[in-house]
């Protein structure tokens, strides 16, 4: 997984997105500036639109004036008559296209970047290069280390791209002067090449099918649609993109293969360097496909259980899927409207004050006091001094207590580059947080309409964003926390005091990575209460989750509360950590991407997982029946999962997993639609209506999350 960095000031935010997803049917590239506000209009019109394109129009705006300075650039390219140039901004042109495609503006149709895989390496190692620059201005030796090993690899990938053709740097000045037909050429050249590769993949399927080896016949029915694929990158007439999913063994084994032969490559030429890095990557695959291998394995070899009165049933009339589409999207559009239709807008993310007079600090005692003496309407712009760390890191040392309208906010916003050793509280409404970068910091939140924003917070000592009791419709949008030793973000109501007043809150667009924390409580989001199943209705949608799994934490999302939607994030590269229905009741889990970690585990009652792709869903028993129950201990149980509905989904399927000491079992599941393997472990009453491997899921579209590297919302005096 590759994170690119691009510099664009918007709204005087810098974003971090993600690119180079769309292998992992993600719709890559995304770069979000603002949120839109949620209204109470909002109307989901089946499963599979639930909601997508929240985009604003500032969104649709940025991208345009992106698209625009684009095409000026590769114009002012063609005119020099520099190929390599022309490529790259031609390259850039298709991407800023493609984005607004995603979002489906009117005029705009996704094209093909197949062949411009020289400039897309080129934008990442020039990314690498700046990253070094910066690891070397701040003399972070591990960091330099890091990014000088990123450099030197994708220089290699460059060169390796330009020997194969993938570059015109080499081209003649006959090639300069025509680019168009040059591209044509080497379009067609790899265009026959995919079909020959086509045709090879299909006869060794037959070849393997006639001597009926299952293990071949799955690799090369893989392979067949890889290759099917790469011609309908091209746009080719007649090849159509089909979905990979439940082909995971298939595809590591192709990687595997291809990591043996750069190493007998690396051996080949003596490279130590390159022996170490490709004998690695031959441990990995390996250990990857021993994994995928064992949970084949127990999948085949567990009985499928059933009671006698409720055996499996498989129904498949046309008249009952149609009747229970239409019963689950009545009961997706009560539940997302549950989550979306508050009592006010929720505030869109543009947290720079306009209008309001702008109060400017340089110093410990002058932040005290603005804050102190804060009127609604006003921006505080911390520039760079001398301030503090808070003395108890679960505290904050500065703190914003005030009530305003929706029309006169108080900000709280950093200068450019600028770290920041403190940590922040606001409490009251209508507050915001914006473009900070916090070292070893955090930010709470108590109150409701808040705004924490656009803000970079670098290995926290605590919580990186904490909500506190009594929050309602408070954003937390566009941040990045990096390198967390508690949770990443966390919203919590510790006691039951504060009744039903905790609600609405949505966590959107943040990049959470580089967990280091350890052993139970390091989630990267956790929305909790107080074992009671408490309804609290959040929204969490599009964030990225990359490396964020820590030994004795198997959760990276985990949700202790009823009524939320999570929806359209990524979780990728955390080993065995899970998106988890931990103990909560009447929450959806949509179109959420699973890659290389573990999946999505449900507990609890009436809940309804759908559109997601990757790793494996699992259904649980539970040791007590319902939430609040307590255990023979005295301690919160885990609820089975009771009327859990599945469907659509790319991805393996458990019902009725187990711990050591369940004694309920999962009960009255619901599969619908979904692909991949299914197998049924310690369940009851569960009703099969055409999933498993070659039924039809739909992989979810889950739009990356973006996150800020550093603050500078506003801009300093």
């Amino acid at each position: 997984m590759t994170l690119s960095h691009r510099k664009r000031v918007t709204h005087c935010i810098k974003t971090l997105y993600i690119a180079g997803l769309t292998v992992f049917a993600l719709t890559g590239g995304l770069c979000i500036s603002t949120a839109s506000a949620f209204t109470t209009d909002i109307k989901i019109e089946n499963p599979a639109s639930l909601a997508t394109n929240i985009a604003s129009s500032n969104e649709v705006a940025n991208l345009k004036k992106t698209l625009a300075y684009n095409e000026r650039k590769l114009a002012e390219a063609k005119k020099k008559k520099n190929t390599a140039d022309i490529r790259l901004w031609e390259y850039k042109v298709l991407n800023a296209n493609n984005k607004l495609a995603d979002l489906k503006v009117k005029g705009y149709k996704k094209k093909s970047v197949a062949g411009y895989e020289y400039e897309l390496m080129l934008v990442r190692h020039q990314y690498h290069e700046r990253k070094l620059a910066e690891a070397k201005k701040a003399k972070n030796q591990k960091e330099i280390k890091e990014w000088t090993e990123k450099v030197d690899r994708t220089a290699k990938e460059l060169q390796e791209l330009k020997k194969s053709g993938q570059s015109t740097n080499t081209k003649t000045a006959t090639a300069k002067s025509a680019p168009t037909k040059e591209k044509q050429t080497v379009s067609n050249t790899k265009v026959e090449s995919a079909k020959k590769t086509l045709t090879y993949n299909q006869r060794k399927l037959a070849e393997a099918k006639k001597s009926k080896n299952k293990d071949d016949i799955r690799l090369w029915e893989y392979k067949v649609l890889k290759a099917n694929n790469e011609l309908a990158g091209y746009n080719v007439p007649g090849y159509e993109e089909k979905s990979v999913a439940g082909y995971e063994y298939e595809l590591m084994l192709v990687r595997h293969q291809y990591h043996q032969r750069k190493l007998a490559e690396a051996k080949k030429s003596k490279n130590k360097k390159e022996i170490e890095y490709w004998t690695e990557k031959v441990n990995d695959t390996a250990k990857e496909l021993q994994k995928l291998k064992n949970q084949d394995k127990t999948a085949d070899s567990q009985p499928q259980k059933s009671d006698n009165a409720t055996d499996v049933s498989n129904a498949t009339s046309v008249n009952a899927k149609a009747e229970d589409a239409e019963k689950f999207d009545k009961e997706m559009d009560d539940l997302v409207s549950a989550v979306t239709n508050t009592d006010q807008d929720r505030p869109v993310t543009n947290s720079c004050q306009k209008g309001g007079s702008i109060k400017y600090v340089s110093s410990d005692a002058q932040l005290k006091h603005a804050l102190k003496n804060a009127q609604c309407g006003t921006t505080i712009m911390v520039n760079k001094g001398k301030y503090t760390a808070a003395s108890n890191k679960k505290y904050a040392n500065y703190i914003l207590s005030k009530n305003c309208g929706s029309n006169a906010p108080i900000t709280i916003a950093s200068a450019d580059n600028m770290e920041f050793p403190g940590s922040i509280h606001i409490r009251g409404s209508n507050l915001r947080v914006d473009g900070f970068h916090l070292k070893g910091g955090s930010i709470f939140v108590t109150g409701k309409n808040n705004t924490v924003s656009n803000n970079y917070l670098d290995k926290p000592q605590y919580v990186g964003i904490r909500l506190l009791e009594g929050v309602q419709n408070n954003n937390v949008v566009n941040n990045t926390v990096n390198g967390f030793r508690s949770r990443g973000i966390e919203i919590q109501t510790s006691t039951k005091k504060s009744g039903d007043s905790d609600y609405g809150n949505r966590v959107a667009y943040n990049l959470l990575t580089n967990a280091a924390g350890s052993g139970n409580g390091s989630e990267a989001i956790r929305v909790l209460s107080n074992n009671d199943g408490k309804s609290m209705r959040t929204l969490i949608e599009y964030n990225y989750m990359d490396r964020v799994h820590v030994d004795g934490e198997g959760e990276a999302i985990s949700i202790k509360t009823s009524g939320n939607v999570i929806r359209n994030n990524v979780l990728a590269n955390s080993g065995a950590s899970s998106i988890v229905n931990r103990n909560g009741n009447n929450n959806v889990f949509d179109s959420n991407q699973i890659i290389n970690s573990s999946g999505i585990k449900i507990f609890g009652a009436n809940n309804k997982v759908v559109n997601n792709a990757g790793g494996k869903i699992r259904v649980f028993g539970g040791n007590v029946k319902k939430i609040g129950d307590l255990t023979s201990n005295n301690k919160g149980g885990h609820p089975h999962a009771n009327n859990t509905y599945v469907a659509n989904n790319s991805a393996s399927i458990e019902v009725g997993a187990t711990y050591s000491n369940f004694t309920y079992k999962a009960s009255k599941t619901t599969l619908s639609g979904n692909s991949g393997k299914v197998s049924m472990n310690f369940q009851t009453g569960t009703v099969n209506k055409g999933s498993g491997s070659g039924a039809s899921g739909r992989i979810g579209v889950a739009k990356s999350a973006t996150g800020v590297r550093s603050g500078g919302s506003c801009g300093g005096k």
